[in-house]
């Protein structure tokens, strides 16, 4: 029951039918990268990024590559992974078809630092920012 409330929340939300987004959430329960989230957690993760003003091919593009994020940096609140991320790509202006090369350059910039995953997402929001501030005015 739960997981049906919520599928009608994301229909409602991204202006989709509730086959689409059942359709969608099969094919995320498939993706690789999100095997080990439950069904539940899945519809939980499509809701926040339908909150998010993604639409169902965006939620389809995002979910798996902050699956990955999560698997491979233990995040266990997905709600702060998920929205930070989103954050970041929105900021940036990346498209969610590049969620995986951000996702990628985030993995790079954590390596290569003495920061933590935590530390560089939280890092990257002002610097963005600081970037758009300096953006020249048109």
């Amino acid at each position: 029951m739960r997981q049906e409330t919520i599928l009608i929340e994301v229909a409602n939300r991204t202006g989709a039918s509730k086959e689409e987004v059942n359709a969608t959430h099969r094919t995320l329960g498939q993706e690789e990268r999100l095997k080990w989230v439950g069904p539940i957690a899945r519809v939980e993760w499509m809701r926040e990024l339908a909150y998010r003003n993604r639409s169902l091919d965006e939620i389809e593009r995002i979910a798996p590559t902050v699956g990955a994020l999560a698997l491979v940096y233990d995040q266990p609140e997905p709600g702060w992974l998920i929205s930070k991320f989103d954050q970041i790509l929105r900021l940036y202006g990346e498209p969610a078809s590049r969620a995986d090369e951000v996702a990628a350059t985030l993995h790079a910039r954590v390596d290569a630092s003495a920061a933590t995953f935590p530390e560089m997402v939280e890092a990257l929001i002002p610097a963005a920012a600081a970037t758009d501030d300096l953006a020249p005015r048109r």
